[in-house]
């Protein structure tokens, strides 16, 4: 099962970077958006490091290629352009490819605390209640998700 979450925004009013200020230094204030996600959280409330952001990014951008367009699915929420896969461009392949080998080598699947922060965008704490266990745990697992995975992109 995946649990996917949409990422929060906030709307904002601030200065609109592309206007120029008036003669007292003031930009025009204009509405924006700012989205939110429980990797960017995370990293700013340091319950993980730089390096697991970076990692978990790079596997996020992974999985966003090999998903492509199409609406079919290839176990996990990985989507892959239906037919014969001399149809699908190289780089879907290669990031494919790359998906698999990483949830394969750390044992990843869509009921892991991995999946449910990083591709369902949802905390640690969430996971801790959704489980029922001790608070903390999902985080601890989460760490060691990110380190394994930081691990065999930069070992």
């Amino acid at each position: 099962m995946s649990y996917m979450g949409a990422a929060a925004v906030s709307l904002e009013n601030r200065e609109d970077p592309d206007r120029p200020a008036d003669r007292h230094g003031n930009r025009p204030i204009v509405r924006g958006a700012r989205r939110h996600t429980s990797l960017g959280e995370m990293l700013a409330r340091r319950v993980i490091t730089k390096r697991h952001h970076d990692a978990a990014v790079r596997f996020l951008d992974a999985l966003s290629v090999a998903t492509g367009g199409s609406g079919s699915c290839l176990g996990d929420g990985i989507r892959v352009t239906p037919g014969s896969r001399t149809a699908m461009p190289e780089r879907q392949l290669n990031a494919i490819t790359e998906v698999r080998r990483v949830m394969n080598r750390l044992g990843m699947n869509s009921d892991t605390v991995f999946w449910w922060c990083i591709v369902g965008n949802k905390s640690p704490t969430e996971f801790d209640k959704r489980f029922r266990i001790r608070e903390g745990t999902g985080s601890s697992w989460l760490r060691v998700s990110l380190d394994q995975l930081d691990a065999l992109y930069h070992g």
